[in-house]
């Protein structure tokens, strides 16, 4: 049985690559069981499509209906904030 910590893991590592059909099959038992880690892969979904999106406004609104507004508003004004640090001459 995996760890909360390895099925995390599991979840980001599957964000860049597929995983091989036991770790799927060992997250996918693990999150069935554990509902902490099932709202964590399905928070990260979302927030993976919200980032990769190059519009983001679109993925927003769905993302909407299945996260808070208070946490959409979060997102959003954090990704704000780092494209304002990034524009930044002096990076700050």
């Amino acid at each position: 049985m995996l760890s909360c910590k390895e099925a995390t893991r599991l979840v980001s590592e599957g964000l860049d690559r597929r995983l091989s059909f036991w770790r799927r099959m060992r997250l996918r038992l693990h999150v069935v069981m554990c509902r902490g880690c099932a709202r964590y892969a399905r928070q990260t979904a979302i927030l993976d499509r919200i980032i990769s999106d190059r519009d983001g406004e679109d993925l927003f609104a769905d993302a909407s209906e299945q996260i808070s507004q208070k946490t959409v508003r979060q997102i959003r004004s954090s990704l704000h904030q780092a494209a304002t640090d990034t524009n930044h001459p002096d990076g700050k």
